[in-house]
């Protein structure tokens, strides 16, 4: 069954109703049924497809900031507590930097990439908010990249045991 209601059988439903009840009343509950309804349809299944397209967003970034952090991990020395604490600093800032510039570069690569999803039931796949959250995948890579927190807590305990 199609959820879409023809505007033409509405009215001339809604006309013969007038023209047998000569009451408004009734024109008024029958027109608030039928547009709400179909309003409600509507925007559920708008906001399937919206939920859809943000699942394959994410399985992007996800798939991307895995091979990402396969690249930081080669690129970086591995940690070593025998560093001192400038140069430790420096492996930190440079780590962080190039997770952020990842980041970014992968967040407008995405934004390129076509969807599947885009252009059904009025789903626009750029105006989505989550294309140019980089916020998943900066947490993967992250999680995937350990080096990274252990110059973190290798910085914070020297910096705590200065003070």
């Amino acid at each position: 069954m199609d959820p879409r209601i023809d505007i033409h059988e509405l009215d001339d439903k809604v006309g013969q109703l007038i023209w047998e009840t000569k009451s408004f009343k009734h024109y008024y509950y029958y027109y608030f049924f039928f547009y709400y309804i179909t309003k409600m349809i509507s925007d559920l299944r708008f906001r399937l497809v919206k939920m859809a397209n943000i699942i394959y967003i994410t399985a992007l970034f996800v798939i991307f900031a895995m091979f990402s952090s396969i690249f930081i991990n080669m690129l970086f020395l591995p940690f070593s507590e025998n560093h001192s604490l400038p140069v430790q600093y420096i492996l930190l800032v440079f780590e962080i930097s190039l997770v952020l510039i990842t980041i970014y570069v992968v967040r407008n690569i995405v934004e390129t990439i076509p969807s599947p999803f885009d252009g059904v039931a009025g789903l626009v796949h750029h105006r989505v908010k989550e294309v140019n959250g980089g916020l998943v995948m900066g947490l993967i890579i992250f999680v995937f990249t350990p080096d990274i927190e252990s110059r973190i807590r290798h910085f914070r305990d020297s910096l705590l045991a200065f003070f």
